[in-house]
Parts: structure tokens; sequence; C-alpha cells
């Protein structure tokens, strides 16, 4: 029996390495860390667009819209405001209060009619100005009746509340920064809040030829690595640093999602 216990011990341990059991230690990527970025959007993204089809299919089934969205607005933190129209593109609900002054607008310029949902269950807009005089983004879903379109709810959401706590963990678990642009150079989310809105491409923050050759490569690429060259915020010293971007689409839109890290 004295024997007989160590062996078992080592061919316990031993077959315990062979199954693969004791972990190996993942190596991280700039590819790696940008998956866990653009993962966790698309997670973010769909969970709101599961809310906003859950209320669309209430008011299909004669709930009342008012309440409906007032229960979507409860459900999704990504909500600043919330509209449903009808067939025609008018205001029939808002929520919150504030949005009762939208109620009877009619909002078919901004594009949303049956056409927009024939090839897409949903739809994300641009970074754009709203009614309430505020610029978000916003998520769309069809109010559909047994296959008539009947309107649909859009959801304005405001881009930090997306993806300002993705980029706060990127940073403190891999130390790098997030940005997105749409492919026009609008600047849709930044750590600084107050580049949010800019152009990359025609602002005079981005003029220094080394930092706008980047901001072109970046928006006419689908994918890439660059470096480039600034002037730190605190100091005069010159900061290097390496972007790598790679594409996350959504909705019939798409955001150059960018990773930077100090050089």
């Amino acid at each position: 029996m004295k024997i007989i216990a160590p062996v078992c011990v080592i061919a316990v341990v031993l077959l315990i390495i062979s199954a693969g059991c004791i972990a190996e230690e993942k190596t991280v990527t700039k590819e790696s860390v940008m998956k866990e970025a653009t993962a966790e959007i698309s997670d973010r993204l769909n969970d709101a667009v599961g809310h906003i089809t859950a209320s669309a299919n209430e008011i299909a089934m004669g709930k009342d819209a008012k309440s409906a969205l007032a229960g979507l607005y409860q459900k999704t933190t990504l909500a600043q405001s919330i509209l449903c129209t009808d067939e025609n593109g008018t205001v029939i609900a808002g929520y919150p209060d504030f949005m009762k002054e939208s109620i009877g607008k009619d909002l078919s310029s901004y594009g949303i009619d049956v056409n927009t949902f024939n090839d897409k269950a949903y739809d994300l807009s641009k970074y754009l100005p709203l009614e309430d005089k505020t610029r978000a983004c916003v998520l769309s879903v069809p109010i559909t009746d047994n296959g008539k379109f009947n309107g649909y709810i859009s959801v304005a959401f405001d881009t930090y509340r997306l993806l300002g706590s993705i980029n706060d963990n990127l940073n403190e678990k891999y130390g790098y920064n997030m940005w997105v642009i749409e492919t026009d150079g609008t600047q849709i989310y930044d750590p600084d809040l107050s580049e949010v809105g800019t152009n990359v491409l025609t602002d005079s923050a981005y003029s220094d030829e080394n930092i706008h050759n980047t901001m072109i490569e970046i928006s006419e690429n689908i994918k890439g690595t660059a470096q480039y060259k600034y002037r730190g915020d605190k100091t005069d010293d010159i900061v290097t640093k390496e972007a790598y971007w790679d594409t996350f689409s959504y909705g019939g839109q798409n955001w150059r999602v960018v990773i930077t890290s100090v050089q």
C-alpha cells in the first residue's frame, strides 16, 4: 500500500496533464484585444435590439405605445430617448416626458420607412442631430402585424453609455485606449468627451501631416496598423502611439474601432 499510493498520485497528475487540464496562459495580442472589444459592442447592441423588438411586438399586439416605451426605457441602459411612429413616419408616442413635443411630427425626412427593413431586422443610424437638439446614434426596429409594416420604434443612445465602460476595461486589463469613428471621419466615441462629434479628417486638431495621414488611412481601410506622433496634453513631449483598427459592421453602419498604445 505504501508503494501503490504515490504511484496512483503520479498517474493522476500525468492524466490531468495529458488531458490538458492545466490551463495555458493565453497570449494577449492586438487582434485578441480587438476581438474582445467588438464582441462586447455587439453583445450590448444585440441586447438593446432584443428589448426594442419585444416592445415592438407588444405594440403590434395592442399594447398602448406610451406604456410599451416606458417599459423599454427601464429595460435598456442605453436609451437616451425613445420614439414610436406610425407607418407614415409620424410620431405617435415618445419617452421620457420631454419627448412629448415630438408627438405628431413627421420624421419621414430621416429616411426610415418600410424599405429600410427589407434586408435587415434593425437599423443603426449615423451619429446625427435629433429633435431634442442633442446628437446620438439611433437603433430602429419595425412594428409589424402579420407582415404589414405599422411603423417603428427608435431608441437614441449616448455612445458613451455604449462604449465608455468597454474602453475602461481595455485600459485596465491591457493598457489600450479605444476610440471609434465612422468612415466619413466623424468621431462617435473617445475617452475625451470633447472629441466626440469632431471629424478627424477635417478638424484643425488633426491637421498635423503625420496625424492627418493616419486618420485618412484609418478611414479608408477596413483594418490596419499605423504609428503617429502628437504632443502630450500635459507636457510638450512628443508621444508616439501605435493604432490598430478593424471595422465593426452593424445595422447598415460601419465603424472603425481603433485601439491605441503608447510606444
